[in-house]
C-alpha cells in the first residue's frame, strides 16, 4: 500500500510513527523512526513518501512495461486460431495485471483516466481487429472498442478493486497500523490552494456514482 502526505510536517510524520510502533517492536522499529528525514521508508509493509507530489507516475512508468507483457504474447494475439473471448482471456490475465498491479491503492486524476483508456483501446483495437464495411476496411473507433468489452475497462476494473480494497480495510481491527493510518487526521498546517484529492475522498465519489 502506499500513502502520501502532503503538506504534513516531518516532525508529524514522525510523531504518527512513534505512536504506531509505541505498542510493540519499539527497539525493532527504532532505526527506522531515526531515519524517517529520508526521501522515504516502510513500517508494516506501507509505504510513506515524504514529497510535495502527490504520488509518483506509476501509470506512466506501468505502460511501457506493460507493452512489452502485450508483445510477448503477440503470436498468440495475431493467432488465427484463437477466438476474440480466448484472447481476451489473455489480454485481462496476463497484459493488465501489469499495469493494474496494486492499483487498489491509487487516486486517480483524469488525465490518468485517459492514458489508461488510450492504452487499452490500443490494445483491444489488435485483439479485435479493424471492421469491414461496405468493403472497406477502417479501425474500431473508441465507442466500438467500449461497447466490445462490455464497458468494463481498466478504469472501471480500478475502481471497482478500490471499494473492495476499502471494504477490507474497514473490516481489520482497530489497532492494524493500517486502520490506524486510514483513520489518521495530519497534523500540522496545508500549503496555500486547494487541497489535492485523497485517495477515501475519490473511492466515496466512485460509491456515490454506483
Amino acid at each position: 500500500m502506499t500513502l502520501v502526505l502532503i503538506g504534513c510536517p516531518e516532525t508529524s510524520i514522525i510523531t504518527t510513527l512513534r505512536y504506531l510502533t509505541s505498542q510493540n517492536d519499539e527497539d525493532k522499529n527504532s532505526d527506522f523512526i531515526n531515519k524517517a528525514h529520508q526521501s522515504s521508508a516502510r513500517i508494516y509493509g506501507i509505504k510513506i513518501i515524504f514529497s510535495k507530489y502527490f504520488k509518483p507516475n506509476e501509470i506512466a512508468e506501468r505502460i511501457p512495461k506493460v507493452n512489452k507483457a502485450h508483445y510477448a504474447n503477440a503470436k498468440l494475439i495475431k493467432s488465427k486460431f484463437l477466438t476474440k473471448n480466448t484472447k481476451m482471456k489473455i489480454y485481462k490475465t496476463m497484459t493488465r495485471p501489469v499495469v493494474t498491479y496494486s492499483s487498489e491503492t491509487w487516486t486517480l486524476t483524469a488525465k490518468d483516466e485517459n492514458n489508461l483508456r488510450i492504452f487499452e483501446r490500443q490494445k483491444l483495437r489488435k485483439i479485435y481487429g479493424p471492421v469491414n464495411i461496405d468493403n472497406i476496411w477502417r479501425i474500431r473507433n473508441n465507442m466500438e472498442t467500449d461497447k466490445a468489452i462490455e464497458v468494463a475497462d481498466t478504469v472501471r476494473f480500478i475502481k471497482a478493486q478500490r471499494i473492495k480494497w476499502l471494504g477490507y480495510i474497514q473490516r481489520m481491527d482497530q489497532a492494524r497500523p493500517v486502520r490506524k493510518l486510514l483513520d489518521w487526521k495530519p497534523m500540522g498546517n496545508r500549503p496555500v490552494g486547494r487541497p489535492r484529492q485523497r485517495w477515501q475522498e475519490d473511492v466515496m465519489e466512485d460509491l456515490k456514482k454506483s
